[in-house]
């Protein structure tokens, strides 16, 4: 007895081998010939003819004796008819791009599923026309007539395409099933297959059952459905919806349509693990663990990425010392040279709209890009990074919003040598004529073809661009009247060409882990199977259908698939694939980062509820923290050396501050890159005030409010400033700090009227404030110090900077002023130990540190106050820290001299924190891999 569908399909074609007869072996795609071949070698004892293998697009292709059509040119084709058809009412080739391939895929559904077209589109132009009803008979607008006319003329644009097409025997993919289904039932079709075999399908078309049920008619072929009784024999069970269907509909063909039925999906023996993990790339961290240690051979085991965007995180995750075979490729939508391209484009448009300028962020970003690097690079020039980052520098701090590709090129100019120059020309010539682009696009990627003998990935990614590139061209603007007039659509075809497309990878098909795609798997079996993004909406896919212009009722109607078929579909080819597998791990991501992301797939819940009485090692678990490895050799650990104690000397003279010691408490591997081997935090382009750039325009607007009143009893009429004044101080506090900013026009303008109406409203909640206290400002940016003994190390300086400090009759108050959010719930504190242990913790943090360090270096006979005043919700006041511990400055000075020993203990290894959460807001997490 067959022990899976490989070996049955296998055997019987061993039996057609011996009878020598000539079969043809259709299968959904190539992957399990190699299987089949690979069994079969085994059972022979000397060389054989192996049937002639196609898949079904290629038998489909061969009897209807067209060939399949670019999409770009199916595109143009679309378009010449509607435009003819529609004249001036037409869109422009541009706006058209958008929506195309929508009609293209509703035609195709048409075709594949042979519907009566007469029928539909009468159908679907009444109901068209029903949603623009309205009883009282006003007269339709220009727009809703357009809209009309649209509809109306769909079946003229149908018919006019597929002759248009077949004038050079080409047609679009379903065209070509629907011609193949109707030439193989006419009378006078001849055909050379005598003996077909199909394995591996589901789902079928119309053309498709067509096609299959006439050599099953004609007993020249037969049709191996695989099953588990599980999923077919339950009418509820979606897996198994087709399949019941095509055992109804084709019983009548006795042993040309058989069933291999197993059933394996109850077996007792078999081993679920479901684990829910946060985060999506801890997904791959755990696939890696159980790769590590598994205990099956891993030469029958399949590592299944549901989501295509884990295959770079699974591919580092995988232990180097298996032999890893990857079957699917890697898509190049996602690879960086289609966001070099993006950004590219960006600026392409900009100099369009603005005359050669674009936005200072966007040139940040393209030249930043380490393929525009490559670009840029001149021989003579051995140190181009340090150049560009001079430049970098330059243009962060500047303040400017734009800058044109002239004024670029000066500014590299004046650093050193570069090839901007050539690529200046080129930009320029591109505005002057669009057709131009593809001069700039050749330089550019025979430059990056140049730099690339070492990258392999980079040159697979540019092969597949230049075609597509080459293609836009030949199809749009050789030979014929150019129809595009934005940059944005040569770049929107770009990336419909590139979508669907992948870089392979080379490995052995039947040797090793299997790192394969969910659809790659059909007909074959692994004894272990690990799937990663089992998660709702990647399994089943989320609008697997697709866009469409067509109604889901309509659709039904007329039996077009829907989105319920789809999930029919996904529900077969995962349930197919567990049913022979022993250990089975089934993976998805509990983090909600986007909506339902964090939603376990159905299926889960399917096998949960339905198997969880059948099988004896079925279980389910969460993980609530980070899932971390069970052993070190992935954590980054510092010990003291010579230098480390150097620097951490040099650091205690300075003085230790509450960032300092913040960053330390939250993660002291964060404290040594930082304040040890003084790694600069990258710097953020500053071409808009952003939320920190504000925070400083206002600190400084204050400070210069209020430093003429220093040392003075306030008075209402200090306060009271004209907005003229106050725009003039958050003028030149900006003009300071980005000495080319424009504040007159952009969001720059904007954000200086925020900080207008924020200072209004902070002065007019002093001047009601002063009308209940006598205030006096005592300091403002002050920076205080103080020592603290720390056993055996002796005194050790502590050093802070407040925004202000006053008096008011009954205490001092040491006052933080902050823009971003404050929420009030986290300054309350139950135990000191909190705000040592929780980095959400950090504002009361400053505010004991700030305490202690004016407790001991004035030791005020008054009561002291440590706050926060929100700047953005001045009615909230002074937030202070919550707390019913009298003895709480005493225990966070115990705390902190605690903490500082830590710190200076020389057994203590700086070690990189588990909390993922300050992982994710560290600049460092890059160092880290986190």
């Amino acid at each position: 007895m067959e022990n899976n569908f490989i070996e049955f399909i296998a055997n019987r074609l061993l039996e057609q081998m011996d009878k020598g007869q000539d079969t043809i072996l259709v299968l959904p795609n190539k992957r399990p010939a190699l299987y089949l071949q690979h069994y079969i070698s085994r059972k022979i004892s000397q060389p054989q003819w192996f049937p002639m293998v196609y898949t079904i697009e290629e038998l489909v292709e061969h009897l209807s004796g067209i060939q399949m059509a670019p999409p770009m040119y199916v595109s143009k084709c679309l378009y010449q008819v509607y435009s003819d058809e529609l004249k001036e009412k037409a869109n422009k080739y541009d706006d058209y791009v958008k929506w195309w391939n929508i009609i293209i895929k509703d035609f195709n559904d048409l075709d594949m599923y042979m519907v009566n077209t007469d029928s539909f589109f009468n159908y679907l132009s009444e109901d068209k026309a029903l949603e623009l009803w309205n009883p009282g008979n006003n007269k339709l607008t220009e727009l809703q007539q357009n809209y009309l006319t649209f509809w109306n003329k769909l079946p003229l644009f149908y018919t006019q395409l597929k002759n248009k097409l077949l004038e050079n025997n080409v047609g679009y993919r379903g065209m070509i099933y629907k011609r193949a289904a109707e030439i193989i039932q006419s009378n006078d079709a001849s055909l050379d297959f005598t003996n077909v075999i199909f394995a591996g399908f589901n789902a079928l078309s119309t053309s498709e059952e067509k096609i299959i049920e006439f050599f099953l008619r004609n007993n020249t072929g037969k049709i191996y459905w695989e099953a588990d009784q599980y999923y077919l024999d339950d009418e509820n069970q979606e897996a198994g919806h087709f399949l019941r269907k095509y055992k109804n509909k084709w019983s009548n063909y006795g042993s040309c349509s058989v069933f291999f039925t197993i059933n394996k999906m109850r077996d007792e023996g078999k081993s679920i693990q479901i684990t829910g993990v946060p985060k999506k790339q801890m997904q791959a961290v755990l696939a890696g663990e159980i790769l590590n240690n598994s205990s099956l051979q891993l030469k029958n085991t399949a590592l299944i990425p549901a989501d295509e965007s884990l295959l770079l995180p699974l591919l580092y995750q995988i232990p180097e010392k298996l032999e890893v075979n990857i079957s699917m490729g890697y898509p190049i939508s996602q690879l960086p040279l289609i966001d070099f391209y993006k950004i590219l484009f960006e600026l392409l448009k900009q100099f369009k709209l603005t005359k050669s300028c674009a936005n200072t962020q966007i040139w940040y970003r393209w030249i930043r890009h380490p393929y525009t690097k490559a670009i840029l690079k001149n021989d003579k020039e051995t140190n181009l990074n340090n150049l560009l980052n001079d430049f970098f520098k330059k243009i962060m701090t500047s303040g400017r919003l734009k800058y044109s590709s002239d004024e670029i090129e000066e500014e590299l100019r004046k650093l050193g040598p570069t090839d901007f120059r050539a690529i200046n020309k080129a930009f320029k010539q591109v505005e002057e004529n669009i057709a131009n682009i593809f001069q700039l696009l050749d330089s550019v990627n025979n430059k990056l073809l140049q730099g690339s003998a070492y990258d392999n990935k980079l040159q697979a990614q540019l092969s597949v661009y230049m075609d597509i590139i080459k293609q836009i061209r030949v199809t749009f603007f050789e030979n014929t009247q150019p129809i595009i007039n934005d940059y944005d659509t040569i770049y929107q075809l770009i990336g419909q060409s590139v979508s669907g497309n992948s870089i392979s990878f080379i490995g052995n098909a039947t040797e090793g882990l299997q790192l394969i795609g969910l659809l790659e798997t059909r007909m074959l079996q692994f004894d272990e199977i690990i799937i990663t993004g089992c998660n709702e909406g990647v399994i089943p896919k989320a609008k697997a259908m697709g866009d469409s212009f067509i109604p889901f009722e309509i659709r039904n109607l007329f039996g077009l698939p829907t989105y319920r078929d789809s999930d029919s579909v996904f529900a077969y080819h995962f349930y197919r694939l567990l049913q022979g597998a022993k250990k089975i791990h089934l993976i998805y991501n509990t983090e909600t980062e986007k909506e339902g992301s964090g939603e376990k797939s159905r299926f889960l819940l399917q096998l949960e509820l339905e198997l969880k009485n059948k099988i004896k090692h079925l279980e389910s678990n969460t993980y609530k923290f980070p899932l971390l490895k069970s052993d070190n050799e992935n954590t980054i650990s510092i010990p003291h050396s010579e230098k480390v104690d150097m620097a951490l000397k040099a650091l205690l003279e300075r003085g230790l501050s509450a960032t300092a010691l913040m960053s330390y408490k939250n993660c002291s591997l964060q404290f040594y890159f930082k304040y040890i081997e003084k790694i600069k935090e990258p710097v953020e382009i500053v071409t808009e005030l952003e939320a920190n750039v504000i925070g400083s325009i206002l600190h400084k607007i204050l400070e210069d409010i209020y430093i003429p009143l220093k040392g003075k009893m306030l008075k209402a009429d200090d306060l009271m400033i004209s907005d003229t004044a106050i725009r003039k101080l958050a003028i030149d506090a900006l003009s300071k700090e980005f000495p080319e900013a424009e504040t007159n026009r952009g969001k720059n303008y904007l954000f200086i009227e925020t900080a207008l109406e924020i200072i209004k409203r902070f002065l007019r909640y002093e001047i009601e404030f002063l009308k209940k206290h006598n205030l006096t400002i005592i300091d403002l940016e002050c920076e205080i110090s103080t020592e603290i003994n720390i056993e055996p190390y002796g005194k050790v300086k502590l050093i802070g900077k407040t925004d202000r400090i006053d008096e008011i009759s009954e205490s001092v108050r040491i006052i933080d002023y902050k823009t971003g959010f404050v929420d009030a719930k986290l300054l309350k504190v139950d135990d000191v130990q909190e705000v040592f242990m929780n980095h959400q913790k950090d504002k009361p943090f400053q505010l004991l540190y700030y305490y202690l360090l004016y407790n001991n270096a004035f030791k005020p006979e008054k009561d002291i106050q440590t706050g926060i005043i929100n700047l953005r919700k001045i009615g909230d006041g002074l937030l202070k820290i919550n707390t019913e511990s009298e003895d709480i400055y005493k225990l966070f000075e115990h705390e902190l001299i605690k903490l500082i020993e830590k710190l200076l203990n020389k057994q203590n290894e700086f070690v990189q924190t588990n909390n993922m959460e300050v992982c994710s807001k560290c600049s460092f997490k890059n160092i880290c891999m986190r």
